[in-house]
């Protein structure tokens, strides 16, 4: 292999691999560092708004089991991909009638960093969906969980 060749692969390589932590949850994590340190203190809390960089008008998060139908039927339009599966709580946001974005974060097999409290599960909210100025999460560092390092709890309660 010549050295031109070598370097393209080498950048390659570098390039897919400095993407890998450029997930939904890595960001999160970061943020909450950054905000609250390895170990939140009470009262600690972000807000989603100032790490989501792309245009949405609403945040839902779905839980276990969750099938298309059931989240066509949340987001108000038809949904192509698959459901969710156990131990998985899938973050997707929209812009319109378009997905803007969307993460699994998968607790039996991923990093198991962080959880949304499952009060605020999509299925069971009022409202059904979080908008942009309604994206304040506390922030509970988990000491003894088995499924994330932090557990999100939205800061205003609905009733």
């Amino acid at each position: 292999m010549r050295q031109s060749e070598a370097m393209i692969c080498f950048l390659l390589i570098f390039v897919a691999f400095s993407g890998c932590k450029n997930s939904f949850q890595d960001k999160v994590v970061d943020s909450i560092k950054q905000q609250c340190s390895a170990q939140p203190k009470d009262g600690c809390v972000i807000n989603l708004k100032d790490i989501t960089k792309f245009k949405w008008d609403r945040m839902y998060i779905f839980g276990s089991w969750t099938k298309p139908n059931s989240i066509s039927h949340a987001i108000g339009f038809k949904y192509e991909n698959d459901g969710t599966y156990d131990d998985t709580q899938r973050v997707l946001f929209t812009d319109g009638n378009k997905i803007a974005f969307e993460e699994d974060i998968d607790y039996l097999t991923g990093p198991k960093e962080i959880l949304f409290d499952i009060l605020n599960d999509s299925i069971f909210q009022t409202k059904g969906y979080y908008i942009p100025s309604d994206v304040t999460f506390k922030i509970r560092k988990n000491t003894g969980g088995d499924f994330s390092d932090y557990e999100l709890i939205h800061a205003k309660i609905r009733n």
